[in-house]
């Protein structure tokens, strides 16, 4: 069995997750930043858009994942997926390139793509 939209999702969201990354691990050397923010707003948001990042994201992969393994719908699994990989870029792009409109898009991008997979999965299981 091949999981060509979990893969797809992966794929399009890893540039995004070590942009982010190093976003992080290039302030933290120019401004010898260790392991605390030193109550430095910059550090602070860096950290806060790849803990954002983080915290969503892998969670959303196993619902797709398991979607795929369960044989969901791949048309609306694929939609939402493709719903949440532009939730992930527009918050990010919100909070980095300072466009304000796009972050709370991006989180509404993100959750209800999330909600979304966890019912089709939840239906497919149960029909």
């Amino acid at each position: 069995m091949k999981l060509y939209i979990t893969s797809a999702l992966v794929l399009a969201l890893i540039p995004l997750f070590i942009f982010l990354t190093f976003r992080v691990i290039a302030y933290r050397r120019a401004n010898r930043i260790s392991l605390s923010t030193n109550k430095d707003s910059q550090i602070l948001s860096r950290v806060r858009a790849h803990g954002n990042f983080t915290e969503y994201t892998p969670l959303f992969v196993l619902i797709s994942l398991l979607c795929e393994l369960q044989n969901a719908n791949t048309n609306i699994h694929g939609l939402i997926a493709a719903l949440f990989i532009f939730g992930r870029y527009f918050h990010a792009i919100g909070i980095t390139a300072k466009i304000h409109k796009l972050r709370p898009l991006g989180m509404i991008l993100t959750l209800l793509p999330t909600v979304a997979c966890t019912i089709l999965l939840a239906g497919t299981i149960l029909s």
